[in-house]
C-alpha cells in the first residue's frame, strides 16, 4: 500500500530486540503477531528502526529473517555506535584501541571471573573457565567461539562488552567503571549480566536523535520501544515510550518525569506480545 503522508507526519518506532522483539537467543524468536504489527505500521508509510546493542550482523539478520527490510531502511547497531541506511554506514564513532586496552586490562587484572567481547565477531575472550561455561550456556544455539584473554589478533575498532557472573557483582563493577572511566557511557544490559561500554555521546538516544533530523521527522512522532539499561537513553530522548514489563523499576521512575500519562506505557512481556499492545495503545496500527 503506498501512503503518501509527509515525512513530518510520519513515524518512527525505534525497536530494541532483546526482550522487546526477540523472546531468547534465536534471532527468529519473535512472535507472528508482533511482526503482523510491525509489517502494518510499515505498511502505512512510518519507519521501522531497529536499535540494539548487537551487532549489525545479527541485526540485519533479525530483519531479513523478519522481512522486515524496505528500501532506504535504518538500523542502528553497537548502542548507537554505528548507523546503517540499508547496508551503508552513515554515521560511525567506537572506542580506539587504546580506549578498549585500558577497559580490559583495568578489569582484567581488578576482577576475577570477566569476560569481553567484540560485539562485531563472534568471540569471546576470558581466563575464566566459571565465565567460558556461562557464555556456552548463553550462546550455544549461536555456536559462538571462546578463547583465553587476547583480542589483539581481533583489532580495537569496536567498543568492549563485559560479561560477568552475578547481578550482585555486576552492580558493584558498574559503579567503579563509572568513576574509573567518566568519558564513556555504560549501561547494565541483559538482565543485569552485561555491562556495556560506549563513547560518551554515543547511546540508543543519541542514534534517536540522529536519525529522526535525517528523515525529518518530529520528535513527536517519535516511539521507542526496550527493555533494559542500554534503552533508558532512547525512552527518554523519543516522544513516546513503550516499556516492556521486566524492565527496571528505576528506568520506569525516571522516563515518567518527563512524560505526561498519555506517552509513555508499561507493556506486558514480549512472551505476551507486549509490543503489539503498545502499538494499539498508541494508535500505531
Amino acid at each position: 500500500m503506498t501512503n503518501s503522508k509527509n515525512n513530518k507526519d510520519k513515524k518512527i518506532l525505534f525497536m530494541d530486540l532483546d526482550g522487546t522483539f526477540l523472546r531468547n537467543v534465536n534471532l527468529d524468536s519473535f512472535s507472528q503477531t508482533d511482526l503482523n504489527s510491525l509489517k502494518k505500521f510499515q505498511e502505512e508509510g512510518n519507519y521501522l528502526v531497529i536499535n540494539t546493542g548487537r551487532s549489525y550482523i545479527q541485526a540485519k539478520e533479525v530483519r531479513d529473517v523478519a522481512n522486515l527490510n524496505v528500501k532506504e531502511s535504518y538500523l542502528s547497531s553497537a548502542n548507537g555506535a554505528t548507523i546503517y541506511k540499508g547496508d551503508d554506514i552513515i554515521q560511525t564513532n567506537h572506542l580506539n584501541k587504546d580506549e578498549v586496552e585500558a577497559i580490559t586490562n583495568y578489569v582484567s587484572k581488578k576482577y576475577k571471573h570477566v569476560g569481553f567481547k567484540l560485539p562485531e565477531t563472534n568471540c569471546y575472550y576470558s581466563n575464566s573457565k566459571r565465565i567460558r561455561n556461562l557464555v556456552e550456556w548463553f550462546t550455544h544455539l549461536e555456536r559462538k567461539t571462546i578463547r583465553r584473554m587476547n583480542i589483539k589478533d581481533e583489532g580495537y575498532s569496536k567498543y568492549g562488552v563485559i560479561l560477568l557472573t552475578s547481578k550482585r557483582k555486576n552492580y558493584k563493577i558498574w559503579e567503579d567503571l563509572k568513576d574509573k572511566f567518566p568519558q564513556f557511557n555504560i549501561f547494565l544490559t541483559g538482565h543485569d549480566f552485561y555491562l556495556e561500554i560506549v563513547k560518551k555521546g554515543v547511546s540508543k538516544g543519541d542514534a534517536v536523535k540522529s536519525i529522526s533530523k535525517i528523515l525529518d521527522v518530529k520528535i513527536e512522532n517519535t516511539y521507542a520501544a526496550g527493555d533494559s539499561g542500554n534503552d533508558h537513553s532512547m525512552l527518554k530522548v523519543a516522544g513516546n515510550a513503550i516499556m516492556m514489563k521486566n524492565i527496571p523499576q528505576y528506568i520506569i521512575e525516571d522516563v515518567k518525569k518527563d512524560k505526561s500519562n498519555k506517552n509513555y506505557i508499561v507493556t506486558k512481556s514480549v512472551s505476551k506480545d507486549g509490543l503489539t499492545d503498545a502499538m494499539k495503545y498508541f494508535d500505531l496500527i
